[in-house]
């Protein structure tokens, strides 16, 4: 344990030295500001396929036309709702936490569980990106459309996945980063994800 601490007190030095906090903040803010842009895509989105959805049924009831493309145009937008506002979830807590679990331990042992459930994540997150970047580069390539009768190309559905993936990648490096010095410092500050001020 005290080579642990050796370790940890030269690590301090050094995270001292870099002014860590300055650029932690200074990535905080602009992958805000993407996240930000995803779920506001992702909101008019979710407004549009819900004012289609209106229509769709106005139109069908009283008119008794029956339109082709709203199913199809809403089950395709379902993907970049979905994809492009989990980072903004995850930048606002909105992920499953095992607080029952982790509120029995100290805060910076929540942040050692925290470190290792992170690196796993970002593991993860980073098969799932490329396994969207490799989708993508399929139905680019092939030419893929939907089964649909508007046959729409996937193509552009498809670059959401992969968007929405990195902006979760940068989101949960950088939670990797706080809670790595949180760590460090031995300090519960980072308890969580982000401080609802932030």
């Amino acid at each position: 344990m005290s080579k642990l601490k050796k370790i940890l007190g030269r690590v301090r030095q050094v995270t001292g030295k870099l002014n860590v906090d300055k650029a932690i903040s200074r990535a905080n803010k602009i992958i805000r500001s993407i996240t930000l842009v995803g779920a506001a895509v992702s909101a008019i989105l979710l407004l549009s396929a819900f004012l289609l959805i209106v229509a769709y049924v106005i139109n069908r009831k009283f008119i008794g036309q029956i339109w082709l493309f709203p199913e199809e145009y809403i089950g395709l937008t379902l993907v970049p709702i979905a994809y492009l506002s989990m980072a903004y979830s995850l930048r606002c807590g909105a992920q499953v936490n095992m607080s029952i679990i982790l509120n029995k331990f100290s805060p910076w042992k929540r942040n050692i569980i925290d470190l290792l459930a992170s690196l796993v994540a970002l593991f993860v997150l980073g098969f799932m990106t490329e396994r969207s970047i490799s989708w993508f580069v399929y139905v680019w390539q092939n030419h893929i459309a939907s089964t649909g009768p508007m046959r729409t190309p996937l193509w552009g559905f498809s670059l959401t996945m992969v968007l929405g993936m990195v902006m979760l990648d940068l989101e949960m490096m950088l939670h990797l980063f706080r809670t790595l010095v949180a760590v460090v410092r031995r300090s519960g500050k980072t308890d969580g994800y982000l401080p609802r001020g932030q």
